[in-house]
């Protein structure tokens, strides 16, 4: 007698899945049956029984922590997260480039990023990749 082992779904986390390359991430790992969590301030257009999605502004650091309660709070375990969200800014010479401009890339790129694996690293179970 022969026993299958079920295959356990795998689970993605991606940040700014509302276009782009979050969006094209969210469905190639949809097609591959994976389960999707995503946030992004605009919300994801792929309806899936798969996908979890929040509209969230990563640089609101106040709701930034509810928000990934509500939508990772139940999830037992995730097993690739890919913090996408993120702008390039207008490409120009660094002294034509104002401190609120780049405050604003900094806040989206760096400090958002830092909220959300802070948040990760006190709820979530990380492991060492293999």
């Amino acid at each position: 007698m022969e026993f299958k082992v079920a295959e356990v779904q795998k689970r993605l986390f991606v940040t700014g899945n509302s276009s782009g390359l979050g969006h094209g991430f969210t469905e190639a790992y949809l097609d591959r049956g994976w389960r999707v969590y995503g946030c992004s301030r605009r919300g994801c257009d792929i309806r899936s029984a798969d996908l979890d999605d929040v509209r969230c502004d990563l640089t609101d650091f106040d709701a930034l922590p509810p928000a990934l309660d509500v939508l990772l709070g139940t999830a037992d375990r995730l097993d690739l997260v890919i913090l996408n969200a993120g702008i390039l800014g207008e490409i120009k010479p660094m002294s034509a480039t104002s401190m609120d401009e780049l405050q604003r890339i900094m806040e989206i790129n760096v400090w958002s990023n830092k909220q959300v694996l802070d948040w990760l690293l006190e709820h979530a179970d990380v492991k060492e990749a293999e």
